[in-house]
């Protein structure tokens, strides 16, 4: 009931008959109808991403032989031929013999947080580009005010020196 309220899909592979079961959340997320017949691993990997179902498949079957926490982050086909951002984490279980019978855990849609953050990157770039134009400017700025600031403060001491005797105290200042 907490799974059916929540955004996350569940996948369990039965590692006795390597059958994979795939929840109706899962099945929503992907845009395809439910079916309560068991899925394989061809199955599965034809929904990933081709630059991707090499490192999912090893990072499950790692996952396995070693007894580590699954977590990764890839690319499923949708219905609709695009991709979307997953985000999946699960872990091996293990019969009262210590042999591993199935591997689960949930899978979630992260499609909006990666297009989220990818618009902050674009504005991070987009950020540091106008700052650096800043800085040009602000060097350009300076370097052409030197030259007549140095003329008018030449011509000032110029000025100074020449009607020195003329000037009050105030003017020499």
């Amino acid at each position: 009931m907490v799974i059916q309220g929540s955004n996350e899909g569940l996948w369990d592979v039965d590692l006795n008959t390597n059958q994979i079961f795939w929840s109706k959340r899962l099945y929503d997320m992907l845009g395809i109808e439910f079916s309560n017949k068991p899925i394989t691993l061809e199955i599965f990997s034809s929904f990933v991403h081709s630059d991707e179902v090499e490192e999912v498949n090893n990072l499950i079957n790692q996952s396995i032989a070693n007894d580590t926490p699954f977590e990764t982050e890839f690319r499923m086909r949708h219905a609709s031929g695009e991709y979307i951002n997953m985000y999946s984490r699960g872990k091996t279980y293990y019969d009262a013999n210590k042999k591993p019978t199935h591997f689960a855990g949930l899978i979630a849609d992260i499609t909006k947080q990666k297009n989220e953050q990818e618009k902050l990157k674009v504005l991070s770039r987009e950020l540091e580009d106008s700052n650096k134009e800043l800085k040009s400017f602000s060097y350009i700025a300076s370097h052409d005010l030197q030259g007549p600031l140095r003329t008018i403060s030449s011509y000032a001491n110029l000025l100074t020196r020449k009607y020195t005797d003329v000037l009050d105290e105030q003017a020499k200042k």
